[in-house]
């Protein structure tokens, strides 16, 4: 029995489909579907199967513009009609899988024990340059050098950690506050903008157990053997996305775990098809299951952005 047939199989017996994600694949998925970065969670994960539908067919769309109007007049309406059934075959999607992938959160438990401020006035920058120099530099460049080394120096000093103070921070904070350099900013804002870093402490959190977090779920499966065009399979998966799109999420179900993508387009394929060292992702010398999980994490990591889900079986 060849590949696909055997994941479909596995799909339809329901003491069998759990085995066909493992906890890397859930992962990758629900960070397909879910901007995961907004809220912690972690596995392990585990599937819950409300619905599966096997063997679906999505026609390809076809695109026929033209106009139409009498003769008579010259006049004309342009027209733009969607046909399918055209060209070539559908595209086959195995199963959609409507339920969730249920991960686990931990809440938060830490608070703020302590905060430090501290005030840095860049208007008095100056004046520590007469004490050290006996004057300002008159050469502009110079002058814009000594001021802005003076003013990281306190910035620095006020951070715990100081290396995390950088000059691109330097400059995007100018930015924002309307100064192009630190010139600019003591000759325009003198006594009107202030830095303020504040340092934050919080307390170590409590140990409490983590909650089950269920994520709701709805996916176009897409099985494939080793050997597969990625290009082709690229395209399928767009095709099928606008296809089935309103079989998608609708919303989020939390405010703090936005959507990223309402109908992830999951992709699951044998363990196999990375031993092809076409897949980037391995260095040189790896073991061959040490490379295989290398080409996958990588592949997963580039597919997300494209909103497909990754399992390898």
């Amino acid at each position: 029995m060849n590949f696909v047939d055997t994941i479909l199989i596995r799909l339809a017996d329901p003491a069998a489909r759990d085995g066909v994600f493992d906890n890397d694949s859930l992962a990758q998925i629900a960070s397909t579907a879910y901007d995961t970065s907004a809220m912690p969670i972690q596995g392990p994960y585990s599937a819950v199967f409300d619905d599966i539908q096997l063997g679906l067919a999505v026609p390809r769309i076809a695109t026929l513009e033209g106009y139409w109007g009498r003769a008579t007049t010259g006049e004309r309406t342009d027209s733009q009609f969607m046909l399918s059934g055209f060209g070539e075959s559908s595209i086959r999607v195995d199963a959609f899988w409507r339920g969730a992938i249920i991960a686990r959160s931990t809440p938060p438990t830490g608070h703020v024990s302590a905060a430090r401020g501290n005030v840095v006035d860049a208007g008095q920058i100056d004046a520590e340059i007469v004490a050290a120099l006996g004057a300002l530099p008159a050469d502009p460049a110079a002058l814009e050098n000594e001021r802005r080394t003076r003013l990281l120096t306190h910035l620095r000093a006020a951070f715990a950690q100081p290396d995390l103070m950088t000059g691109d921070l330097l400059d995007q904070w100018l930015h924002e506050n309307g100064a192009s350099s630190v010139s600019d900013l003591i000759t325009k804002l003198r006594g009107v903008v202030y830095a303020h870093p504040l340092q934050i402490t919080f307390s170590p959190p409590n140990d409490v157990p983590s909650l089950p977090a269920p994520l709701p779920i709805g996916s176009a499966l897409l099985i494939r053997d080793a050997g597969f065009s990625v290009g082709d399979l690229l395209t399928e998966s767009k095709i099928v996305r606008q296809q089935l799109g309103p079989m998608g999420l609708a919303r989020a179900v939390d405010a703090k775990l936005p959507v990223r993508e309402p109908l992830p387009i999951t992709w699951i394929v044998p363990a196999a098809a990375f031993d092809d060292t076409g897949w980037p992702g391995a260095a040189a010398g790896m073991a061959a299951d040490a490379a295989r999980a290398a080409r996958r994490t990588a592949a997963a990591g580039w597919l997300v952005l494209q909103g497909i889900g990754l399992a390898v079986v």
